[in-house]
C-alpha cells in the first residue's frame, strides 16, 4: 500500500456490506493522520448504502 487514494464502487458496497465499517474505520484512521480524508463523503455514501440497502427489506415486508 501506498497511502493514495482509493475509490471503491458504489455496488461494491451494496453487494457487501461488511465493508462500510472498513471504510469508515480507515477513513478515521486517515483523518487522525492528517490526511485530508473527506469525512462529508464518507458519511454521504454511508447514506446511500443504508438506504440502498433498507429499501428492498422494507418493500418486501410491506413498510414501504
Amino acid at each position: 500500500m501506498d497511502g493514495g487514494p482509493a475509490e471503491v464502487a458504489l455496488r461494491v458496497l451494496l453487494r457487501d456490506p461488511r465493508l462500510r465499517p472498513l471504510l469508515e474505520a480507515d477513513a478515521r484512521a486517515s483523518h487522525a493522520r492528517g490526511t485530508p480524508a473527506r469525512r462529508r463523503d464518507v458519511d454521504r455514501l454511508a447514506r446511500r448504502v443504508e438506504r440502498d440497502t433498507a429499501d428492498p427489506v422494507f418493500r418486501v415486508s410491506g413498510l414501504r
